[in-house]
């Protein structure tokens, strides 16, 4: 996209540069250049807002290192750029979850949610997931892009209450531990989701 962005203002800027004989020409061609140079910033800061992990993935679970509940869900995870809100919607064959969420951070790779009114699991209480760089070597054979994510809060009455929880969590093993008591979960991107 930022390619295709630079070889259009790149063109533009030559088109505007031969087309160009007077003063006046010129103060339109530099506030017409002015603003596709601001476009390209409002776009670019855009995309950085976006949800790193936002998607379309395959879920499962680790159980003492071994992959015990491999692809058992489908998890769609949407973001609203202008907001920093989204959504995670988890259908799968144990259970079906679909949080809002309320805000996120990429660099921290953190996000808080609110769960639904009707779940039957915790419903309307507060939580917060945190996640793993993308990578390919998530599980041996498999080559899609993948990372880990554990729900390291679940049921706080507030969205207060949830960052201020100060549950730990670490990823240095994710297929082992780290998630509470817990391995971590893990999500590979999926590359049709025609079935769906």
């Amino acid at each position: 996209m930022k390619k295709s962005l630079v070889a259009f203002l790149f063109v533009a800027s030559l088109f505007v540069a031969g087309c160009s004989n007077t003063e006046e020409n010129k103060d339109t061609e530099n506030a017409l250049l002015f603003g596709l140079v601001q476009q390209t910033n409002t776009i670019s800061t855009l995309q950085s807002s976006r949800l790193e992990i936002e998607g379309y993935y395959y879920t499962g679970f680790f159980s003492s290192g071994t992959l015990s509940t491999a692809f058992s869900s489908n998890l769609v995870i949407t973001s609203n750029l202008s907001t920093q809100t989204g959504s995670w919607s988890s259908v799968g064959s144990s259970s079906d979850g679909i949080f809002r969420i309320i805000e996120y951070d990429n660099s921290s790779n953190t996000l808080y949610y609110q769960n639904s009114s009707n779940s039957s699991f915790n419903a309307s209480k507060y939580g917060k997931i945190v996640w793993t760089e993308k990578t390919t070597s998530c599980e041996s054979g498999q080559t899609a892009p993948c990372f880990y994510y554990c729900s390291v809060v679940f049921s706080a009455d507030s969205l207060a209450a949830a960052k201020a929880d100060t549950t730990s969590f670490d990823s240095s093993d994710p297929q082992n531990s780290g998630c509470g008591s817990f391995a971590w979960s893990i999500a590979f991107t999926k590359s049709d989701n025609t079935a769906w």
